[in-house]
């Protein structure tokens, strides 16, 4: 089949990394065609290494929905997001493509020209369309999430959390993790009862993923007694890095809590601590927790949305959405080394692992059985 992927970023965030898993399998079995993404950047180059099945083409697009997306400012985002149709009905002009995917909900415009010009599409939905505070837009929540099951021939929802809020039928399929993932780590010694634990926190740094409120959990620990050093890795915005600059030092943590870019090997850096955080309360998956898992690292996070559907396979703990519950959740692993190790063990067990294996060959598996597109 010839595809369109259609990306709503180029960095290299979870739904990127997918979305590039996603382009190996095609590749591999044989299918081409085009990546379209909004602009220059990380996701581009990655994508580099398929440019003999798929083609990167920069086609500027707008999202619909976003975190300052209010009052007039959201209308005139609405009006630049669905005049993003001209651009993609030229590009289905000049290709001929079997069938267009979208790797997000947040972008309209490649389903409405798909629609119009009578080519098949899939959209898969990764993000809580009803839940994240981070996702207004001029229209409603329902009326979005409506539009989408009317535009889209398929639709893809990436856990059951999500499932449950996009309630138009759609087939649930988890998250597209690159085979890396599951080689199976090495055995890493017990961490010794005299050793500072060392916590690991991966993803946008945001006011949503949470990495201020582990600041302060960490805090909290240092006042009672435990000491834990925190590796943050991840982009973000100047505003939100400078905030969670602010936080770190106003409350004397410059010591404890370093951060760093993205990075490019995230497994490595699971493998290097002890103990994973993940303070996200709208998450609809979390690669980063089932990244986590993988890894053989446990997580303490957030029992809220996918989070809580990963952690229940075992691998973690679960708390409350608060600084408190999250710093004793660590002190309590801090004094109890043994329970730590049993969730290490438990992460090797857990069931999310046989349940994500093959999930892009599953994606691929349903994009070739969309009615109405011929197979090759």
């Amino acid at each position: 089949m010839r595809l369109l992927f259609a990306s709503h970023s180029a960095e290299l965030a979870g739904a990127e990394l997918c979305l590039v898993t996603l382009v190996q399998t095609a590749t591999a079995r044989g299918h081409t065609g085009v990546v379209s993404v909004p602009r220059n950047g990380p996701l581009v180059g990655l994508l580099g290494q398929y440019k003999s099945s798929f083609r990167v083409v920069i086609t500027p697009v707008r999202p619909w929905m976003g975190r300052r997306f209010l009052g007039p400012v959201a209308f005139i985002r609405l009006v630049q997001a669905l005049a993003g149709l001209f651009t993609f009905r030229r590009l289905l002009k000049n290709e001929h493509f079997d069938l267009v995917v979208v790797n997000t909900a947040v972008i309209p415009a490649p389903l409405l020209a798909a629609k119009a010009a009578g080519i098949r599409s899939l959209l898969i939905v990764r993000e809580s369309l009803m839940t994240n505070p981070t996702l207004r837009c001029a229209l409603p929540r329902r009326l979005v999430r409506w539009l989408l099951f009317r535009w889209a021939t398929k639709v893809i929802t990436n856990s059951d959390y999500i499932s449950r809020q996009f309630s138009h039928l759609s087939r649930m399929i988890y998250p597209e993790l690159s085979n890396e993932h599951f080689v199976r780590s090495p055995c890493r010694p017990h961490p010794l009862v005299a050793s500072p634990l060392r916590a690991v926190m991966l993803g946008t740094l945001s006011f949503e993923k949470g990495q201020t409120d582990a600041v302060r959990a960490l805090a909290k620990v240092r006042d009672m007694g435990v000491t834990i050093h925190l590796d943050i890795y991840g982009h973000g915005s100047k505003r939100e890095v400078e905030r969670l600059h602010r936080a770190i030092l106003r409350l004397g943590l410059h010591e404890l809590v370093t951060i760093h870019p993205p990075t490019s090997n995230p497994k490595r850096a699971f493998e290097r601590a002890d103990v994973s955080i993940v303070c996200s309360r709208n998450e609809a998956f979390g690669m980063v927790t089932a990244e986590s898992v993988l890894s053989g690292t446990p997580v303490v996070g957030y029992d809220r949305g996918g989070t809580s559907e990963i952690l229940g396979y075992g691998g973690g703990v679960l708390v409350a959405p608060e600084p408190a519950s999250l710093a004793k959740a660590l002190v309590d692993l801090d004094k109890d080394r043994n329970s730590l190790a049993r969730l290490a063990a438990d992460c090797e067990g857990s069931a999310i692992r046989r349940l994500l294996v093959g999930s892009p060959d599953r994606v691929l598996d349903f994009v070739e059985s969309v009615p109405g597109i011929r197979s090759s």
